[in-house]
């Protein structure tokens, strides 16, 4: 089973260049193996960063990779 959650209001992307609004939500790290979905480049989540306490990770939709970090496979930081 997975679990999705949309935040409807966003969060705003900051740091190198302009801020930028995005669209987020929460995803459980079995979410995208039950939807048979694949990442290009980097991971999906773990199952051990469900737990309270663990630092956050994203997962970047291809159209912001492209256009805020021009799709440089650097930014991909997998562990």
């Amino acid at each position: 089973m997975g679990a999705y959650a949309e935040i409807s209001k966003g969060f705003n992307l900051t740091g190198d260049g302009e801020p930028q609004r995005a669209q987020v939500g929460y995803a459980s790290s079995d979410l995208f193996s039950m939807l048979g979905a694949r990442v290009v480049a980097g991971r999906t989540f773990m199952p051990e960063e469900n737990r309270a306490g663990n630092a956050p990770v994203v997962i970047l939709g291809s159209r912001l990779w492209q256009s805020r970090f021009g799709g440089d496979p650097g930014t991909c930081h997998a562990r």
